[in-house]
């Protein structure tokens, strides 16, 4: 039982819902079918207790315990309980997405012809809908499924020329369409950087007309979509950007978190574009994003920081030295990634901040900690590493290091891309030329300074040119 595909559904619930799952499935309502219960009691009490469920036979056995095991009987039971399960999930759902259950309410009234409830209920779900804070596509769809219901019940009842609410029905409708044709062009604008898929979009170019010539005040999230379009479309204009920051701040909150997020790493992605492009002052408004994804808990999926993310808003607040900040994320929040990745990802950033902190010896004592597991930490750990010996002067371990480095990173062909082996093969041969130059011999400096300027992929560019910058300034020194 323990590899059933229900068991291990079950196995990975927090406690509350294990509870809310047991008083859901022995409800005669919900499930008449005691077998099932049986079924599903058992493997409740060995999560809850910790122990492996039974095998098969055996609670074939239990079961049905007057008849022979049947393997089909107990897939068949298992399978009925999956699908409660699968039950169980969509009502807990449709209960917490209180505009579903409002219109879908209403729906069911009118179709039992209802009529005085229904009526009750229009107003209630109205007022509902008009207050709730997400004032995204799916509130505008509600809003329009409202109004439509309410046409269909009035249809019958009013007379040719009377005023109904089609004015309504259209607005919402309208508003719906626009926000989700905007919604997905900013998707198919982002992953034009990565996929050479031709989307169809139809009516695209009317829709970006018809917002700039309607007023959607009212409707800030259709703004705020059409923003992330022009940062796509003209990326050149700064103001774009600068506005949709404007909007973020102002309006933000009021999008659903998950849709809230996408639109606030539009944003950053945007500042990561110009960053590589040399414009190095987006670095503070990456870091200003960044500082909003905390605030607002966007920086959270499924409650753990991803690895990842936790690296890049590190290495950002190293950038622009600051290096409290930096250390008070770390042990702030590196509780939240999850123990597959934590230690590891405490223990690289760490290291990180030491090193921009030149506390070299430091470096290497927190770097002994790191496990190599991971690809991505093995390549920055050996390239930091390779950077601390170069700072320390270590020149033999330098040496050593760039020898098993480069097995490591040739030996790796089907795990690492080809630009990135060069691109840290690139930064192993120009940081042992530069340290093979003879203090003061400016032309040697010159010569590797214009290969690397003419070298498109670098691993750790930027310390690789701090270093190269900083030996002509000796050089220079020595001369005069």
């Amino acid at each position: 039982m323990i590899k059933s595909k229900i068991y291990q559904v079950l196995a990975g619930l927090s406690t509350k819902d294990l509870n809310r799952f047991e008083r859901f499935h022995t409800s005669p309502y919900h499930n008449s079918n005691q077998r099932v219960s049986t079924l599903l009691n058992h493997l409740l009490q060995a999560i809850r207790t910790k122990q492996a469920p039974l095998p098969k036979k055996e609670m074939g056995t239990l079961i049905w315990s007057d008849k022979n095991y049947e393997d089909r009987k107990i897939r068949k039971l298992c399978n009925e309980s999956l699908q409660l399960f699968e039950s169980f999930v969509a009502i807990e759902f449709f209960q917490r997405d209180r505009a579903l259950e409002a219109t879908t309410r209403l729906k069911a009234l009118q179709e039992a012809n209802l009529t005085e409830l229904y009526k009750s209920n229009v107003k209630k779900a109205r007022t509902m809908l008009e207050r709730q804070a997400d004032r995204a596509g799916d509130l505008f769809y509600h809003q329009y499924q409202l109004e439509q219901s309410l046409y269909d019940m009035q249809e019958g009842s009013v007379q040719r020329f009377d005023q109904i609410n089609l004015d309504r029905i259209l607005d919402h409708l309208d508003t719906f369409y626009v926000t989700e044709k905007l919604r997905f062009y900013c998707e198919i604008l982002s992953r034009k950087s990565f996929a050479t898929h031709q989307y169809r979009n139809l009516l695209i170019d009317e829709v970006l007309l018809l917002v700039k010539q309607e007023d959607f005040s009212e409707t800030p999230v259709v703004s705020i979509y059409h923003q992330i379009i022009l940062t796509h479309l003209e990326p050149n204009v700064e103001d774009h950007y600068f506005l949709l920051r404007h909007q973020l701040e102002e309006h933000g909150a009021d999008l659903p978190k998950a849709e809230m997020s996408q639109v606030y790493q539009a944003a950053l992605n945007y500042c990561n574009r110009q960053i590589n492009n040399g414009k190095f002052y987006f670095l503070n408004e990456s870091f200003a994003l960044y500082k909003q994804f905390l605030q607002r808990e966007l920086i959270f999926e499924n409650g753990y920081i991803t690895h990842w993310t936790f690296k890049n808003v590190v290495v950002l607040a190293l950038r622009l030295k600051e290096f409290d900040w930096a250390k008070r994320f770390i042990h702030k929040y590196g509780q939240y990634i999850h123990e597959t990745h934590r230690e590891n990802a405490i223990t690289y950033n760490l290291a990180q901040l030491y090193f921009y902190q030149k506390e070299y010896t430091a470096v290497l004592t927190q770097l002994q900690a790191v496990q190599y597991k991971d690809v991505t930490y093995n390549l920055g750990s050996k390239a930091m590493l390779f950077a601390t010996y170069y700072e320390l002067n270590e020149w033999e371990a330098l040496h050593s290091l760039a020898a098993s480095f480069r097995l490591y990173i040739n030996r790796r062909k089907a795990t690492i891309s080809e630009k990135r082996r060069l691109s840290y093969t690139n930064f192993i041969n120009f940081t042992l030329k530069l340290s093979k130059i003879i203090s003061g011999d400016q032309g040697a400096i010159e010569k590797l300074w214009d290969t690397i300027g003419k070298t498109s992929s670098i691993a750790s560019e930027s310390w690789l040119k701090e270093k190269v910058i900083q030996k002509k300034e000796n050089a220079r020194s020595s001369a005069n």
